[in-house]
């Protein structure tokens, strides 16, 4: 009786590069549309940052006046180093504070950082040290030891001067924001790594203005962050998803009168 064996089969070289080939096709194929997924979900996240922002600033008005932190002195409960934020030479360096203030309202320093910023550094908690403009242990913290918040724990700009009866104004928004009232008529991708005006830690501010030629296509958000988009929140709690033209817009709808030093001025962490 003769044995019969079974043949086996098997892919040729061929049909195994055929296969691998169609298999790099597909991923290239889903790939991009992943990556669009992914930006919208981030996006819709640090929107979702915003609102909750917007809703803490509320609260926090409610019980001091309708006002917000940042118009508020120290011994009246607003930042520690409000003098140096609000008046001039305009120390940004202590912008985290107004968030830090916040603390009561706030949920978590987490939601200082927007999923796009690649260059914050997500915080844990809203302890804020007077005079101190860097991540610095705090005094009597325990152990282990914790360490304060600062600009490199925020993504978002804040509008300087935003007070609830101009309910468009500015009152803070995604920090990749190049240009101001100068009407710069070409976007500088590089500027800062990408983030426009937001230098970092050491802060900036931003005269951003209201008027701005026909011709110009700044201030404008970068590609840092939302593909040449951003989030804005507003004075009256809302959030608006804007392109870099809707950002002109808003500016030059915000009622801002201010002259000290300029309409719309933000500052940058």
């Amino acid at each position: 009786m003769n044995n019969q064996r079974k043949k086996t089969g098997a892919f040729t070289l061929i049909e195994l590069l055929v296969v691998i080939a169609i298999i790099a096709i597909l991923a290239a194929m889903l790939l991009p549309a992943l990556a669009r997924a992914k930006a919208r979900a981030q996006r819709a996240s640090c929107a979702n940052n915003l609102k909750e922002m917007g809703i803490s600033f509320k609260t926090w008005a409610l019980d001091n006046q309708d006002r917000y932190p940042q118009q508020l002195d120290a011994a009246s409960g607003g930042p520690p180093n409000q003098a140096q934020l609000m008046n001039t030479p305009y120390d940004s360096g202590y912008l985290y504070q107004v968030f830090g203030v916040l603390s009561n309202e706030l949920s978590t320093a987490k939601v200082l950082a927007c999923p796009s910023d690649s260059d914050v550094v997500t915080h844990t908690n809203m302890l804020i040290v007077a005079g101190a403009k860097a991540n610095v242990q705090v005094p009597g913290s325990g152990s282990p030891a914790q360490f304060s918040l600062c600009n490199r724990n925020v993504s978002y700009f804040l509008g300087k001067d935003a007070v609830e009866n101009n309910p468009q104004m500015l009152l803070a928004g995604d920090r990749n924001i190049y240009g101001n009232y100068q009407n710069v008529t070409k976007d500088d991708e590089t500027s800062n790594n990408g983030y426009g005006d937001s230098p970092g830690q050491g802060g900036y501010l931003g005269q951003m203005g209201t008027n701005f030629a026909a011709t110009a296509i700044s201030p404008c958000f970068t590609a840092k962050m939302h593909q040449k988009q951003g989030n804005l929140l507003l004075a009256d709690g809302s959030v608006q998803q804007v392109s870099s033209s809707r950002l002109r817009d808003q500016l030059r709808n915000t009622g801002d009168t201010s002259t000290t030093p300029y309409p719309n001025t933000l500052m940058f962490p």
